[in-house]
């Protein structure tokens, strides 16, 4: 039995990634690379291009929305999901409250490997489909 890559577990517990099967994810994860952040370092500023998604390996990460602080994100948790598709303004400021360790996809290479691996797109697609579609029906019951 081949052992399983940490990493790429982590990569399948995104909820963007679900679905994807284990020849899916490595072709992801050949289009990221690992970053470093000190304490302190901003990762996004609120209203600046996003262009890029990061997973969290090791450290926090504190989120502030609108000047109002959220919970951190630590290991295991992802930001910039839709940076990968969109490269619009980030919602939020990210700053490393610790020492930081990501595994970061660009959009810039993300998108490209769509077209080589059209199958991710489908996954890709299903997934914002079903996050759009858990925001309607959040919104309906308010």
């Amino acid at each position: 039995m081949a052992k399983s890559d940490p990493t790429l577990d982590k990569l399948a517990q995104v909820e963007l990634f679900h679905g994807m099967s284990s020849h899916e994810l490595e072709a992801i994860h050949e289009h990221a690379k690992e970053m470093t952040f000190r304490a302190g370092d901003v990762i996004g500023a609120e209203g600046e291009r996003g262009g890029r998604f990061h997973l969290i390996l090791d450290g926090e990460v504190d989120v502030d929305v609108h000047g109002e602080a959220r919970p951190p994100l630590g290991p295991g948790a992802s930001f910039g999901e839709m940076s990968l598709v969109d490269d619009a303004p980030r919602s939020a400021t990210l700053r490393a409250k610790t020492d930081v360790r990501t595994l970061s996809i660009s959009g810039f290479n993300f998108r490209p490997m769509l077209v080589e691996h059209p199958q991710i797109a489908l996954k890709l697609l299903q997934q914002l489909s079903a996050r759009l579609r858990r925001v309607e029906a959040a919104s309906a019951q308010h």
